[in-house]
């Protein structure tokens, strides 16, 4: 059976290239250091490698969400990345896969990184994965999954089923009635946090007018609409689960930071001014 079929918005890993190669490598040596260190606070070999585990796959995670909104320049997703470790050894984050994972296909909806729509497989995960987070979090990612969708519509003119996204935000209207909560606020470490991301990532999102990378599967150039679409995406998304402290926020807005370092060192943003 051809998965391609059922799911589009898969990538394949190539490992002839260099910056896959690494990736790889990182991600692996990543785990195993977590492992290690975990291993001796817990004393407990199997939540050690459950943890090394997760921390590998989040680290791969990362760099992916990283190359799906800058994906012509291969290695800002490593400063990002690095930027996103120190950050989770600082905030004492623990990884967590399923809210990256959720990033990384709504990115993929919204940009079309493969060159193809999202197919009803990609649909059914991308869903699946929201309502439970739902059910763990809260109302709000449903209300994303949502948002993602409606905009993914906007952007195909052959696309006018709004389905999925009334259907998000009934499940997202469900759960907050059940959901107890008190008054939202917005710390004064989350407002520094916004700021720093919008001065730096704001210049990433001007600088995107022109895209060079192609679709995996359709060879043709990436919409820049889409890709900056994408990022507004992730950089508004970071901003409302920050009001309500989940803590995959703090692990954006070091992607999203990551990436503007990239482009403030290597004079891609000076260049925007000349």
């Amino acid at each position: 059976m051809n998965n391609y079929k059922l799911f589009s918005l898969s990538r394949g890993l190539d490992i002839k290239n260099p910056t896959n190669r690494l990736i790889i490598i990182l991600a692996i040596f990543t785990g195993f250091i977590a492992s290690f260190f975990h291993a001796l606070s817990t004393r407990s070999f199997d939540a050690a490698s459950i943890y090394g585990l997760k921390t590998g796959v989040s680290v791969f995670l990362m760099w992916a969400i990283a190359r799906e909104v800058d994906p012509d320049h291969d290695y800002s997703s490593f400063t990002a990345i690095a930027l996103s470790i120190i950050g989770i050894i600082i905030f004492e984050l623990q990884p967590n896969v399923l809210p990256l994972a959720w990033v990384l296909i709504c990115l993929r909806i919204i940009n079309q990184s493969v060159g193809m729509e999202p197919y009803i497989g990609d649909k059914i995960v991308v869903v699946a994965i929201a309502i439970t987070l739902t059910l763990l979090y809260g109302w709000i990612f449903a209300a994303l999954t949502a948002l993602v969708f409606i905009i993914n519509n906007r952007l195909t003119i052959d696309e006018k089923s709004y389905l999925l996204p009334v259907f998000m935000i009934l499940t997202a209207s469900i759960s907050f009635f059940y959901e107890f909560t008190n008054h939202l606020t917005l710390s004064q470490f989350n407002g520094i946090g916004i700021f720093i991301t919008f001065i730096v990532f704001g210049p990433v999102i001007a600088g995107s007018r022109t895209i060079k990378s192609k679709g995996d599967r359709s060879g043709k150039k990436l919409d820049p609409s889409r890709i900056r679409a994408a990022q507004l995406t992730l950089l508004i998304s970071s901003v409302i689960l920050s009001i309500f402290e989940n803590d995959v926020y703090k692990i954006m807005w070091l992607i999203m930071i990551g990436i503007g370092i990239y482009w403030l060192i290597t004079g891609k943003i000076k260049s925007l001014f000349n």
